[in-house]
């Protein structure tokens, strides 16, 4: 039975279930023209799924657990501060960050170290940028699925009570 106590555990639960949904049919349709036997396929499909839903539903649990940190704060000006500086300025300084330093080396800033310094450092940083923004996107689901809930439950149960 859902309760106030376990509402925000039940829709963590089924967030974590539509992400792993959603990761098998991303890869499904994004991996449609594979060169070998169909139960291969499956079976390299099903790798990648289970890998990156462990790497989503981790992502989850980690904004779910900033949440509870930051929803524990007692004073309501920490608090705001605090939800600031997670949610939109540490995010918004790494991304404009890795962003500055794949356009400095797209402009050439990396030719004095060579072209496979500047390519590598610029693919690094493509493959950092941008699991970096869903991962933050998946981050931010999590904590906002979490806030939400524990905002439905206070509402439903204090209504309910009221009416008792």
């Amino acid at each position: 039975m859902v309760n106030k106590n376990n509402l925000p555990k039940v829709s963590i639960n089924i967030l974590s279930v539509i992400a792993v949904i959603l990761s098998f049919v991303f890869l499904f349709t994004t991996f449609r023209y594979y060169d070998s036997t169909f139960l291969q396929y499956l079976m390299t499909i099903g790798s990648l799924a289970a890998v990156s839903s462990l790497a989503l539903i981790a992502l989850i649990r980690v904004g779910v657990k900033v949440d509870n940190k930051l929803a524990g704060i007692p004073q309501k000006n920490k608090r705001v501060l605090y939800t600031l500086l997670a949610y939109l300025v540490i995010p918004a300084i790494c991304g404009v960050g890795a962003g500055i330093i794949s356009l400095l080396f797209v402009a050439g800033f990396g030719d004095t170290w060579g072209k496979d310094a500047s390519f590598g450092v610029f693919f690094i940083g493509t493959f950092v940028a941008i699991p970096f923004a869903f991962g933050a996107a998946f981050v931010y689901l999590g904590a906002i699925v979490n806030a939400l809930s524990r905002w439905a439950a206070g509402l439903i149960w204090r209504e309910s009570e009221a009416e008792a």
